[in-house]
């Protein structure tokens, strides 16, 4: 079986194990420090990993503005959520372009890695707002965490030291190098990976058994990173996972493997970058991203009878997606949204990944024709 490629061509490998880590752990006592929290310990690892492939570290000034503007990195990559290590004023006058500084947990004084600054730079975070969550409205959860965060950005490529202990469901977590070698030892040529941050519901798992009926594995990826406070705790989320995994899907035929990084509610370009994820984890088929704002648009439309294509070109209409295949269906504003769905989803598998990618439902149909993700 020969495994998808990553994003980028090539899984990144960041994380210094032996003698050398030893070596680098001595030489860190003498170099100044970055406090970094929870959430940058996260990316941190998930760059380290090869999660965030082609990531080698935080985005640098010049890979900022090109994903912020163009959702690709300076090469010319599809990269559509821009991965930044912010610092206060006071840290960033400390800093020289070319200096190896070491990267401390916050909370717990951990030297969790090293950076090599590239880049020091300003940013409008209006601006990222605007682009990034096509809001900047201080309610969203993702533009409010955005502006709490300083407006100096640090970038440069890293090494990772030492990795967080998982504080639950230890036994799921599994870097992409991992799953890429699982797959194959099953045999599994067609696998199709399902990423949430919400508990299983009715629909969930009409997608995912539709699914199994037409590949050989299910990828059951949730995401437990940071979450915002009034989403359901991770581990009522696993708990419904385990539920089926235990008692519905056969066991052959389903894996389960948690997403350990921060959700960052940024809609469409978060969606599209969970495609990528998938593919990073060898995932050969198709991604699905499943949320409630499909629900919520759906809704929407049928309640005022609105043109869905209308609806979906206000809300993702920036991506350059097409902009006929709904407009297409007759009566399509009349139809059950269950019916609507299930139009979605075997439309979706008439193409292969990873030409095309799968997002939320009602965005994946329009995001078939996203040349950007080739």
């Amino acid at each position: 079986m020969t495994s998808i490629l990553p994003h980028g061509g090539t899984l990144v490998q960041r994380i210094v194990q032996g003698e050398e880590r030893e070596q680098l752990l001595q030489d860190s006592k003498h170099l100044s420090s970055l406090r970094i929290n929870t959430w940058t310990i996260s990316d941190l690892d998930l760059i380290g990993v090869g999660a965030f492939s082609p990531l080698e570290g935080f985005l640098n000034e010049e890979d900022y503005l090109s994903v912020v503007s163009r959702m690709r990195l300076a090469d010319g990559t599809a990269w559509s959520i821009p991965i930044t290590l912010a610092v206060d004023d006071k840290q960033a006058a400390s800093l020289q372009i070319g200096e190896r500084v070491k990267l401390v947990g916050d909370q717990d004084g951990v030297t969790y890695g090293l950076l090599e600054v590239q880049s020091i730079y300003q940013v409008d975070q209006g601006e990222e707002a605007r682009r990034v969550f096509k809001t900047d409205d201080p309610e969203r959860p993702g533009v409010e965490k955005l502006l709490e965060r300083p407006a100096t950005y640090v970038g440069g490529p890293i090494q990772v030291l030492n990795r967080p202990k998982p504080s639950k469901f230890e036994e799921f977590y599994y870097d992409p190098a991992d799953t890429r070698k699982i797959f194959q030892e099953k045999g599994w040529k067609t696998v199709v990976g399902f990423q949430t941050r919400n508990p299983v519901h009715r629909a969930h798992e009409y997608i995912q058994k539709s699914a199994m009926e037409i590949v050989d594995a299910l990828f059951l990826n949730p995401l437990v990173g940071e979450t915002k406070s009034d989403d359901v705790p991770a581990d009522v989320r696993m708990k419904s996972y385990l539920v089926l995994l235990e008692n519905y899907y056969p066991a052959d035929r389903a894996f389960l493997g948690v997403f350990p990084a921060a959700m960052r509610y940024a809609g469409p370009r978060e969606a599209i970058s969970m495609r990528w994820f998938a593919k990073i984890t060898g995932v050969p088929t198709l991604l699905l991203v499943v949320t409630m704002r499909v629900w919520v648009i759906i809704m929407e439309h049928m309640k005022h009878r609105r043109s869905l294509l209308t609806i979906q070109q206000r809300n993702w209409g920036s991506h350059r997606c097409s902009s006929n295949i709904l407009s297409s269906v007759p009566n399509v504003e009349t139809w059950h949204p269950a019916k609507l769905v299930h139009m979605i989803k075997n439309t979706i598998w008439r193409f292969p990944a990873p030409k095309y990618a799968g997002c939320s439902v009602t965005a994946s149909v329009l995001l078939l024709n996203l040349h950007v993700l080739r």
